[in-house]
């Protein structure tokens, strides 16, 4: 339809078409290209034209004197800044925080093996007071206490009767064997004092497992942690603690228990073959006790950060575990064996010192005792502190590689912005 003053067109002459900016897709006039099928919108002047989706775009010219940022997932050009990702100039979010950020002690992604230690090194820097000077108070009224008490009743079980015979009966086999300058008396007081030690830094390593794994989970999302809170936290929960570490210990005893059954039986129809069995049972329990190591390695974890039960931790911890045993063993073994070298060298000095002290004459005397409980708290706290830490580390590597646990910490994180 066209206007009473439209002049008419009778088709001998081409219509007057003005002059303007060619629309996206077609030819300019010296082009000699072909035109976008119809209907397309074209950009403005002075508009960059936009390629259709599945369609190669060249890299963008600079504009306005200012260089081009490249796409989300392309690189940036050499002397160019880093584009902004998903066109708003932020990383991505997760309610508003960015994830892409390290809020705590670890970047929220999968970790690697430099991840987790660093995150350890880290940890100890942010909270001293939580996993030095806390786990410190632990693990020395637990070896103070323990340390006291068998010093304490170390003479009454060596003038016990039953102590005295087993004394007799040890020295009479040292003689018979031709070991004529060893005595024996007072073993069993020193005896039941070591066990008494020994006991007392398992628990004391226990509690501090949990203390250190809530500080962590803290750390991890740039919560304020204190000692306060974090031993509030943990006071209800040091007999489940207690009880996730001492379920596996007893079902390892009862499996080495079933194990030495069944070498005594084989000795006893057969030397030869009872030996090689013997051999064979202690390389499996060996392997029994590892796989139990690292399979409820991560229980105390799952106690007090996903608040479960014991028997819900130890199941958790072995589903969790599931598939990534020889990770979860080379870290493990790496950082104990570490741990332990250091250990070993500042005991070997404490030792030293304490030895110089009180005189190697005296070593059971209270002076030495005490120097011996100060060794092993030191010793204690420090593989309870960075043992713990990067063990929990691994825990939440693991569920962040299997549930994406990185998107609820960033949650959580964003909380504390």
């Amino acid at each position: 339809m066209t206007t009473p003053d439209a002049p008419k067109n009778d088709g001998s002459e081409q219509p007057v078409v003005p002059e303007r900016a060619p629309q996206y897709g077609q030819p300019t006039p010296s082009s000699g290209g072909f035109a976008a099928p119809g209907g397309v919108p074209g950009p403005q002047y002075g508009q960059p034209a936009q390629p259709q989706y599945g369609q190669y775009a060249p890299p963008a010219g600079s504009q306005n004197g200012q260089p081009a940022q490249p796409q989300y997932g392309q690189p940036a050009q050499y002397g160019q800044p880093a584009a902004p990702r998903y066109g708003n100039g932020a990383p991505p979010q997760f309610n508003g925080y960015q994830a892409s950020n390290k809020p705590g002690i670890i970047p929220l992604r999968p970790l690697s093996m430099g991840d987790i230690f660093e995150g350890a090194f880290a940890a100890v820097r942010r909270a001293p007071k939580v996993l030095i000077g806390l786990v410190a108070a632990v693990v020395a009224v637990a070896t103070l206490t323990a340390g006291i008490v068998g010093y304490l009743i170390a003479p009454l079980i060596n003038r016990s009767q039953w102590a005295m015979d087993i004394t007799s009966q040890l020295d009479d086999t040292l003689m018979q064997g031709g070991i004529f300058d060893m005595s024996t008396e007072g073993s069993m007081g020193e005896l039941s004092l070591g066990l008494l030690l020994a006991l007392a830094s398992s628990l004391a390593a226990t509690i501090a497992t949990g203390l250190v794994v809530v500080a962590i989970g803290q750390l991890v999302i740039n919560r304020p942690t204190d000692a306060a809170s974090v031993w509030e936290k943990v006071r209800p929960r040091i007999l489940a603690l207690i009880g996730v570490s001492l379920l596996p210990m007893l079902a390892l005893y009862v499996v080495f228990t079933v194990l030495m059954a069944l070498a005594v039986f084989a000795i006893n129809l057969n030397e030869a073959l009872g030996v090689i069995l013997l051999v064979v049972l202690f390389i499996a329990l060996i392997v029994v006790s590892l796989l139990f190591v690292v399979r409820f390695m991560f229980a105390p974890s799952a106690l007090v950060l996903e608040e479960r039960s014991v028997m819900g931790a130890l199941k958790r911890s072995w589903q969790l575990s599931k598939g990534s045993f020889w990770r979860i063993f080379g870290i493990y073994l790496l950082t104990s064996l570490a741990l332990n070298v250091v250990v070993s060298l500042v005991s070997g000095v404490l030792g030293a010192i304490v030895g110089i002290a009180v005189g190697m004459d005296a070593a059971t005397s209270f002076p030495a005792l005490m120097g011996t409980v100060i060794v092993q708290i030191i010793s204690g706290t420090l593989l309870a502190s960075f043992l713990s830490a990067v063990m929990t580390l691994l825990y939440i590597d693991v569920r962040i590689r299997r549930e994406a646990l990185d998107i609820e910490l960033a949650n959580a994180a964003a909380k504390n912005i």
